[in-house]
Formats: C-alpha cells, structure tokens, sequence
C-alpha cells in the first residue's frame, strides 16, 4: 500500500494540468466568440467535455472500493 505522501505527490501533476487547463478555457473562448456567434464556443467545450468523457472511461475504467 502505498503512504498518503506518495499518492498526494503523485496526483499533483495531473492537478495542474487539470488548473491549467481551467485558466486557459476563458482565453479561449474570449478568442472564439465572435459578436454575436457563441458556435465556435460551444464546439469547443463540447470537445473539451467529450476529451474529458472519454478520458474516464479509457484511463480509470471501473472504480471500486478498496478494502483494507
């Protein structure tokens, strides 16, 4: 079993990708909408969504209790 200190120290590279990416996703949009057209917007967080989607069911797959 691995310690607490391993598993946070671990999981901090995906965090900040994951913090960067919030940062970014503002920017982006301000970028792609234009006057009044908000498609480009939506097509892009649909992909961002549909990453995020497919990234659960591939990377983690089935999640389960772990029992001690």
């Amino acid at each position: 079993m691995m310690s607490k200190t391993t598993v946070a120290s671990l999981s901090t590279r995906p965090r900040a990708h994951s913090d960067a990416l919030h940062h970014r996703t503002p920017i982006v949009i301000g970028f792609l909408v234009t006057d009044i057209d908000f498609a480009s917007a939506f097509v892009y967080m649909a992909a961002i969504t549909t990453v995020g989607v497919l990234s659960y069911v591939f990377l983690v797959g089935k999640v389960e209790r772990v029992e001690e």
